[in-house]
């Protein structure tokens, strides 16, 4: 039970530091973009 929680945890963390980079990428191409 504990490496179940473990595990969701930790997929649970990745997925906030993948959204994190996600909306950097998309924020950054944004103003890549308006620049142009």
């Amino acid at each position: 039970m504990l490496d179940e929680i473990t595990l969701s945890s930790t997929i649970y963390d990745n997925n906030i530091v993948h959204h994190d980079l996600a909306t950097k990428i998309a924020e950054e191409t944004i103003e890549s973009l308006a620049n142009d």
